[in-house]
């Protein structure tokens, strides 16, 4: 399996739920939370992540779980939806581009 291929579609994974609510398309992130957590428990991806890759289920747990709670918070906040976007993402992307180096050498 083509691991450095595949991390940016758990990365996808965690991204669309979130900017679909940061969007204010509560339907759609809804719908999308529900498809991202069945597609955690039972994608062969995530279960070959789960276990490789210690702290992959630590990190996908926190940045989905950030980012909707932060999205609900910037429907509130309008005038800092674009601060607070960052301050989810940019972290959410170091720390899943630190993990996703580590997949070639497991």
């Amino acid at each position: 399996m083509n691991h450095h291929r595949l991390f940016p579609y758990t990365g996808g994974c965690i991204m669309i739920p979130v900017l679909t609510l940061y969007g204010e398309q509560y339907e759609i992130s809804l719908l999308a939370t529900l498809i991202v957590i069945i597609l955690f428990s039972v994608d062969p991806v995530f279960r070959a992540y789960r276990k490789s890759l210690d702290g992959f289920t630590a990190f996908f747990s926190i940045s989905l779980i950030t980012g909707i709670v932060l999205a609900l918070i910037s429907t509130f906040l309008s005038s800092y939806k674009g601060l607070i976007i960052f301050l989810w993402s940019f972290p959410t992307f170091i720390i899943g581009f630190r993990l996703g180096s580590n997949i070639d050498k497991t």
